[in-house]
């Protein structure tokens, strides 16, 4: 289904930016273990053990060592398997949102409020619009005064390799061909954007994963030499909730 959004957003701002909050009753606790992908054991502060849904495909490296502070929410919603989810976990010195769902609702409100430039002063706003070849991508800004109309893929980033932010954090074949769309999109004369939204404010940089998808990081060089523009911007996780941060260099090798 489409949705189409053509207003003032709804969440509040935020010393960094536009800032969304938790849903759901939140809690501190304590990483256990994950398995089959989405699940994690938990021990929370006040309630005990309990299993959270982890809404997370990816591989989630360094985020899944026992012992790591979590944030988790409670949903009072029937249809749920599970009454909890697992929102971040804290690695190192800093709180990272291993909710990937987080990131395009992020996007899409930090659009609406023009806390992203570049992206700022479209009238309208288009979540999963079809592209001409095929797929989806996740928003579709038109309606500008001056700029052509734009097509933005996001992905969230979690992986940290020394100084910088990295992604994919396992093979990803979908990644490529979201980037081949992309650059389609640019060789039939429009704009495209691939964003990444980096939830780790203990990075400087974001830069493709190359030793984790050597393919993946070649497939983006390719299309940001063909005019597809490549940001990152930094997101702030407490344990309040997620606000929008600075704008990330984006590097295609490892800072020296």
């Amino acid at each position: 289904m489409l949705a189409m959004a053509k207003r003032e957003p709804t969440t509040s701002k935020h010393e960094h930016g536009t800032f969304i909050p938790w849903t759901g009753d939140v809690t501190l606790g304590v990483f256990r273990r994950r398995y089959k992908r989405f699940f994690a054991d938990v021990s929370l502060h006040g309630v005990g053990d309990v299993t959270a849904h982890t809404p997370n495909t990816g591989a989630m490296t360094g985020l899944t060592n026992a012992g790591a502070k979590v944030i988790v929410t409670r949903h009072d919603n029937p249809k749920r398997r599970l009454a909890w989810s697992l929102e971040a976990v804290f690695a190192g010195q800093s709180w990272v949102c291993t909710n990937t769902y987080v990131a395009n609702r992020l996007v899409k409100e930090a659009i609406l409020a023009g806390d992203i430039a570049g992206l700022d002063h479209y009238e309208s706003l288009q979540t999963e619009k079809p592209f001409p070849d095929g797929g989806r991508v996740d928003l579709f800004l038109s309606e500008h005064e001056r700029e052509p109309d734009v097509w933005v893929e996001v992905k969230s980033v979690t992986l940290r390799e020394g100084e910088l932010a990295t992604w994919p954090d396992a093979v990803s074949e979908r990644g490529r061909r979201h980037l081949a769309s992309l650059r389609d999109r640019v060789r039939a004369g429009e704009r495209a954007v691939m964003l990444y939204v980096v939830h780790r404010a203990d990075v400087q940089a974001f830069a493709p994963a190359a030793s984790v998808d050597p393919q993946y990081a070649g497939a983006l060089y390719d299309a940001y030499t063909e005019g597809v523009e490549v940001m990152a911007i930094q997101a702030v996780t407490t344990e309040r909730g997620v606000a929008v941060g600075r704008r990330l260099p984006v590097v295609f090798q490892p800072l020296t």
